[in-house]
């Protein structure tokens, strides 16, 4: 939820502690996402050339590339720290801080309790935020916090104080205490998706949900619902909207504890529990919350006041998350047409003409989404300006120009596809007729020519980039294999969709690399279904465990049963079932090693040679492969030490799949106690080539 008051409103809350610990004159700091309240106690409002040459000469290593952004995205930093020296001091003070917790957390929890330096210190952390008048200055402070594990500290105290959620304190030293950690979360995880996204992983989230279950009776309480109910709440709607965070609502049953909140009388409390909802919403639960549209009226009203108010804000919602969030409802098919049914195309195409450059990509983005449903394309074709303004938008430079793209392309594609499918009717049966004739027919001298089946087209990977660097690895092998691989490893955009469609188009088989990232993407969407609407052999590639997919994704998998790739440890005996499933399909001779200028822009088939640089798996690390990494690392712990290369590889996969059970491990198991040698494992893993 983004603040809805002005920098001239702004005050920022004072803590008075008494000398017991507990604040002075009974006041209690409403903190909040929107930073205060005011008095009255409510909110405050490549290409390849025509000669063909060969691959590795084109190839652009995704490595490279990922270091370049990363260099790029430091070296903003770097001048926005030169140029604001108060926020590199306030990194420096953050370091500090989280050092003095980290340092008594341990007691603390033991003793089920924060002492009151931590109480202080976390107050500091809280205040750094209002010196930061920059919302990006916010952020990278929030990635501050996050880099040093402040999530896992909050979401600690958070479990210490309300024992675990069952018994949250609403008066005295505890729940004053607690009230500072939740204004932490508030504020830092809607600045910072990295520090809302590890609010996720380390398990905060079951508290949040328990107290706005457990306090549900008491909404009517204004001490109780401003304090307790509206901040978890928000937390919560904050951190959806970080990338993977779905899978931690779902393990933490929040759908039926966020639901009954859509029906309460107040009105921002009622918004931001359908926002939530927005975006951890299943296909299989969808009509839990569209079942008679009130939902989506809702929000379109809030959307329409927001067009209309100053700044495009109403009660305290910006016209952009607002639009973020119906985009996130029309990513279930059933809500689609509702969506547009209830009068959304108008006020889109009022941000297309009058927004500014963030709200024209949301809006040319949801159009996008909106138009997967074949329902919605006359309407949207037949929408006054709307075609005029994404044709403007995907012409020109500028944040909308994919997005536009993207639409205009599901939108207006259809004769594009027609003409595809019937030349690959053609094909094959003109294939049939040559398979026929060449039975009868007599080998000259018996030398047989070369089967041009075996090297026409090639696999193409389709993924979402969360999975690159496991998609890469995938690619290498297959290329060592003599396949052909088209995989894109920029980020593919509008201008790029011709690009995607060849690709497709002149692909033997196509992995689908199923994930909730890649259902919820459009743009993976719109090149699963081109290739699904082409014919194309699909070969269903698992990326997360226990994904199960649906919706449009689902009908895709249909019966195929996939390769799962979710396990690292067991990557090997799945890569043998890919190869085992692409049969021949774009493999080709070793000496084949062009393709030419009309089958992609994008190719990765060849690493050049100084990128192919052997190295040892880590699955077959000996003991001393992993003293070598450990010490290379800063890695101190001597049981870390003392393990293989597979328990490596395991921990390594665990720190993704359960990380509640990874942090839980290393300070239990292997002694992992303190903040910055967790940091140097973390690392350290990160950084395997796996």
């Amino acid at each position: 939820m983004g603040s809805g008051v002005s920098k001239s409103q702004q005050t920022r809350p004072v803590i008075g502690y008494s000398e017991d610990g507990n604040t002075s004159d009974a006041q209690v700091p409403y903190y909040t996402k929107r930073e205060e309240y005011n008095s009255t106690g409510a909110t405050a409002t490549s290409k390849l050339n025509e000669n063909g040459p060969t691959l590795s000469a084109v190839v652009m290593s995704a490595k490279n590339m990922a270091a370049l952004k990363k260099k790029e995205k430091e070296e903003a930093r770097e001048n926005i720290l030169l140029e604001h020296p108060e926020l590199a001091d306030a990194m420096d003070s953050v370091r500090e801080y989280l050092q003095e917790i980290s340092n008594k957390r341990d007691d603390d929890v033991t003793r089920k309790n924060m002492n009151y330096n931590t109480r202080q210190t976390l107050d500091q952390i809280y205040s750094l935020y209002f010196d930061c008048e920059e919302q990006e200055h916010k952020r990278i402070l929030g990635d501050q916090l996050s880099q040093y594990n402040a999530g896992q500290i909050c979401t600690d105290y958070l479990k210490v104080l309300s024992e675990d959620g069952i018994n949250t304190p609403t008066k005295g030293y505890d729940a004053d205490c607690l009230y500072t950690v939740r204004s932490v979360c508030w504020n830092y995880s809607d600045a910072s998706l990295e520090f809302a996204a590890e609010l996720g992983r380390t398990g905060s989230f079951s508290i949040f949900i328990a107290d706005i279950v457990s306090f549900k009776s008491q909404l009517d309480d204004d001490f109780i619902r401003r304090t307790i109910i509206e901040p978890s709440i928000a937390i919560l709607h904050n951190c959806a909207k970080a990338p993977g965070s779905k899978k931690y609502f779902t393990i933490a049953n929040a759908l039926d504890a966020i639901i009954p909140y859509t029906n309460v009388t107040y009105q921002e409390l009622k918004m931001v529990a359908m926002m939530t909802l927005s975006y951890i919403i299943e296909e299989k639960d969808n009509d839990k919350i569209s079942a008679d549209g009130s939902m989506i009226e809702f929000i379109l009203m809030y959307l329409k006041e927001s067009i209309n108010g100053i700044d495009h804000k109403y009660e305290g919602f910006s016209a952009h998350e607002i639009v973020s969030g119906i985009m996130h409802l029309a990513s279930n098919d059933d809500n689609k047409l509702k969506i547009v049914k209830q009068g959304v195309l108008p006020l889109l195409v009022e941000l297309l003409q009058d927004g500014n450059d963030a709200e024209k990509k949301i809006c040319a983005k949801t159009v996008w989404v909106l138009s997967f449903k074949d329902e919605n394309k006359p309407l949207i074709q037949e929408q006054e300006n709307m075609m005029e303004l994404l044709k403007e938008l995907a012409g020109k430079s500028g944040k909308a120009k994919d997005a536009a793209a993207g639409a205009l392309w599901v939108l207006a594609n259809v004769e594009r596809l027609e003409k595809k499918r019937s030349k690959n009717e053609n094909e094959e049966e003109n294939k049939a007729l040559e398979s026929k004739s060449s039975e009868n027919a007599e080998v000259e001298n018996n030398q047989q020519q070369p089967a041009n089946d075996k090297t026409r087209g090639h696999v193409m990977i389709s993924y979402q980039w969360g999975c690159q660097k496991l998609m890469l690895r995938v690619k290498d092998r297959l290329t060592k294999m003599n396949y052909r691989v088209w995989i894109d490893v920029e980020s593919m955009g509008g201008s790029t969709l011709q690009a995607m469609a060849e690709a497709v188009e002149n692909s033997a088989a196509v992995l689908i690399c199923m994930s909730p990232k890649y259902k919820d993407s459009p743009n993976c969407r719109t090149e699963g279904e081109y290739a699904y609407k082409l014919g194309k052999p699909l070969i269903p590639i698992r990326i997360e465990a226990g994904y199960d997919p649906d919706g449009w994704l689902g009908a895709l998998q249909g019966a195929k049963f996939w390769v799962d790739f979710s396990n690292l440890v067991a990557f090997e005996v799945m890569f043998s079932r890919l190869i085992k499933e692409l049969g021949d399909k774009g493999k080709g001779d070793a000496q084949d090693l062009q393709l030419s200028p009309s089958q992609a822009s994008r190719v990765i088939a060849k690493v050049p040679p100084r990128l192919l640089e052997r190295r040892k798996p880590v699955n077959n690390w000996t003991k001393e492969d992993v003293l070598n990494w450990a010490t290379k690392n800063q890695i101190q712990s001597r049981k870390v030490k003392s393990l293989n290369g597979e328990s490596i590889v395991f921990l390594s996969s665990i720190k993704l799949s359960a990380p509640e059970f990874f942090y839980k491990y290393a300070s239990e198991k292997l002694g992992i106690t303190e903040l910055p040698d967790l940091i140097s494992l973390c690392r350290g893993l990160e950084r395997l080539e796996l």
